[in-house]
């Protein structure tokens, strides 16, 4: 429940009729104005508490955060948040280690197989529990940015940025 305060209304009630007139009014709301600065500087804070508390750590909320603070125009793709733990980490072999596996083709060849995603060396030895993916163009700090998840996401979560 937000209730807005009229100031001007306010000190026309409170003043007696007899000395409602032009120049008394004036000085009561210049000497007011400094609350009105306060009052607005509350609501502004107020809003961006709520907003705030409005969000947990849960990844869709993280992915909102995200992508309202850092890709709010919408230019680039979404920021996406992908759990660690679905990393399958890959072997490349040779054919003459008679290994059947995975081989590596051209785009232009249609072989039916699922596409295969290969990682950094980091991402399969670190040890995190999700890693946020950020579009390549979007250009960010990533220090700003892990002090950011850092203030929503679960105490104890390790996370990486990519």
């Amino acid at each position: 429940m937000s209730k807005t305060i009229n100031f001007n209304n306010l000190i026309n009630i409170i003043l007696p009729p007899y000395k409602r007139v032009k120049n008394v009014i004036d000085l009561c709301l210049s000497l007011i104005k400094p609350i009105q600065t306060l009052y607005s500087t509350y609501n502004l804070y107020r809003t961006s508490v709520l907003y705030n508390t409005a969000f947990t750590s849960q990844v869709i909320y993280l992915e909102k955060l995200l992508n309202d603070k850092y890709n709010s125009s919408g230019e680039f793709p979404d920021i996406y948040i992908e759990d660690a733990d679905n990393i399958e980490q890959v072997y490349l072999t040779n054919t003459e280690e008679e290994v059947e596996g995975l081989y590596i083709t051209n785009t232009e060849e249609k072989t039916g197989l699922p596409e295969i995603y290969l990682f950094n060396r980091r991402e399969y030895e670190d040890d995190y529990d999700f890693i946020i993916k950020m579009p390549t163009g979007l250009e960010c700090d990533n220090n700003e940015v892990r002090a950011f998840v850092n203030k929503f996401k679960l105490a104890g979560k390790r996370f990486n940025i990519t």
